[in-house]
């Protein structure tokens, strides 16, 4: 039986539970591999506590010292037959390891990591981009969640592979419009505009008081449902609608279980993917791009390259340019949409889903790569 190891830093805090779960991708890869025959051991890592950005040597030096432990837990792990490492915190560990046992190594990198990290210092992105450079020698091979990341690792001469950030078809609960909106308490002829996840998505550069804005100069019948959390920053968001003359046309419920989003999923219309041109977001395909059109919601994104080539590719929505003329230019077009021509680029959306993106068709091709690799080592 062939053997994996899975390296990660954890998607919660420490205090959150025994019996939390990995983060998904982590999980999905698991799994996958499990059900193939393979023994798979994960061991995750807590995001350590660093110094401000700022205290460059304090960091770098709390950084040396976590990587230290990474190695030392990895290596008291059984002989692996492969390595896979999320996360560029992890990579630095998972070379030596790798080297260690001389197994082949897949860095699963599910963000353009110094772009992102450019949010915060440019030195220490500087650093990361010459630390992720130097180390893909050691990296038999890349995975990734977008053409564009792939595309600058293949044009450091590494092997690369996408595998999109979806879950599995049958996790797509959804619920009959009509049945939504009445659990819900909105009207058959109200056009709801949704979005659902993380809310500090549409606290970064102001994304919410654009959307309020515009929602103002939309007919009465249009609405806009958020679901997500953390639940202090939806309460923010209700002070907001107040402010912009919109609490009535606004529902934000707060974090809630996956298991109970089927209504609100059910009553969209419009699933919104609203994000600004930060760099680490513009070359990404998130979850909630493939968490709409699963459920045959047309989507309205921005018109970031890989964004746009896919909603372009798959006619299932629109793209707008950043700015609130720009967005309501926009949603004043699509609301003014017969609702066939919208449910039309919805059902596009839900078969190519079905078909090509659904976690049960990229599972195959993940462990195709993991056999394959293990066989030429």
């Amino acid at each position: 039986m062939p053997r994996a190891l899975i390296l990660s830093l954890s998607s919660h805090s420490e205090g959150d539970g025994a019996n939390r779960l990995p983060p998904l991708r982590v999980w999905q890869q698991q799994q996958a591999l499990a059900d193939a025959g393979w023994d798979v051991h994960h061991i995750e890592f807590m995001r350590f506590k660093a110094p401000p950005i700022g205290q460059f040597v304090k960091r770098a030096l709390l950084f040396r010292k976590t990587i230290r432990a990474m190695v030392a837990s990895a290596l008291k792990a059984d002989r692996p037959d492969l390595i896979i490492t999320h996360d560029i915190e992890t990579l630095p560990a998972a070379v030596r390891v790798a080297k260690v046992f001389n197994v082949p190594l897949i860095y699963d990198s599910h963000e353009n990591w110094p772009a992102l990290i450019s949010n915060n210092s440019r030195l220490e992105a500087c650093i990361a981009a010459l630390m992720e450079r130097r180390m893909l020698r050691h990296i038999d091979c890349v995975m990734t969640v977008s053409p564009s990341i792939a595309a600058r690792f293949r044009g450091l001469g590494k092997r690369t592979t996408v595998l999109y950030n979806a879950r599995r078809a049958s996790e797509m609960a959804t619920m009959p419009k009509s049945e939504a909106r009445k659990e819900l308490g909105l009207d058959p002829d109200d056009i709801i505009l949704g979005f659902i996840g993380n809310l500090h998505e549409l606290e970064k550069g102001n994304m919410i008081e654009d959307l309020f804005d515009v929602l103002f100069k939309l007919p009465p019948n249009v609405k806009v449902l958020i679901v997500g959390g953390p639940d202090d920053l939806a309460e923010v968001f209700k002070w907001k609608a107040e402010d912009s003359g919109v609490e009535d046309r606004v529902i934000c419920t707060g974090r809630l279980p996956f298991k109970k989003l089927a209504p609100y999923y059910g009553a969209l219309d419009v699933g919104l993917v609203l994000l600004r041109p930060i760099p680490g977001y513009i070359e990404s395909i998130g979850w909630k791009f493939f968490d709409y059109i699963g459920r045959g919601i047309p989507v309205l994104v921005p018109d970031f390259p890989d964004l746009s080539w896919m909603v372009e590719k798959l006619g299932c929505g629109w793209t707008y340019h950043d700015g609130s003329r720009y967005l309501f230019g926009r949603l004043e077009d699509i609301v003014l949409l017969p609702a066939t021509e919208r449910a039309r680029l919805g059902v596009n959306g839900l078969t190519a889903f079905a078909s090509l993106y659904a976690w049960e068709k990229q599972a195959w091709k993940f462990v195709t790569l993991c056999e394959w690799l293990t066989r030429k080592r």
